[in-house]
C-alpha cells in the first residue's frame, strides 16, 4: 500500500485505521492505543498467531484444542477447521464483522433520529 502514507496521529476514520493496521501490521510489536478496539485487537491476535513457526503453531493449536471441550471443538471444526484457517478467511471474517458493526451503528443512528422527530412533534 504505497499510496497510504498517514502516520498514527493522522488517522481519523475507521478506514484510515484499517489501512494503517494492514500496512504496518508486520512492524508492530503491540497494538497502538488508537487501534484499541475489539475488532483491531482480534486482527492483531490473529496476526500474532500467523507469525508463529510450524512448531510453535502446532503447540498453539494443541493448547487451543485442549482448552475447548469436545462439543466446542466439534462446533469449531464444523464452521472453519483449524487446518483451513488462512489469511483469506481471516479477512473475510473481519470484513463481515466490520459490516455488521457498521449496520448496527446505522440502525442506532436511525433510532435516534426517529426519537428526535417524535420529541420535536410533541413540542
Amino acid at each position: 500500500m504505497p499510496i497510504f502514507d498517514k502516520s498514527e496521529e493522522e488517522l481519523q476514520t475507521d478506514v484510515d485505521r484499517w489501512l494503517f493496521l494492514l500496512k504496518n501490521l508486520s512492524k508492530l510489536n503491540k497494538i497502538p492505543a488508537l487501534l484499541n478496539k475489539r475488532i483491531f485487537q482480534k486482527l492483531f491476535s490473529i496476526a500474532e498467531v500467523s507469525r508463529l513457526n510450524k512448531e510453535e503453531r502446532m503447540m498453539y493449536e494443541a493448547s487451543l484444542k485442549a482448552k475447548l471441550s469436545d462439543s466446542d471443538l466439534l462446533r469449531a471444526n464444523e464452521s472453519i477447521p483449524f487446518a483451513k484457517w488462512d489469511y483469506e478467511n481471516t479477512i473475510n471474517m473481519l470484513s463481515s464483522r466490520l459490516r455488521q458493526e457498521e449496520k448496527q451503528k446505522e440502525k442506532q443512528k436511525e433510532k435516534q433520529k426517529e426519537k428526535q422527530k417524535v420529541l420535536m412533534k410533541k413540542q
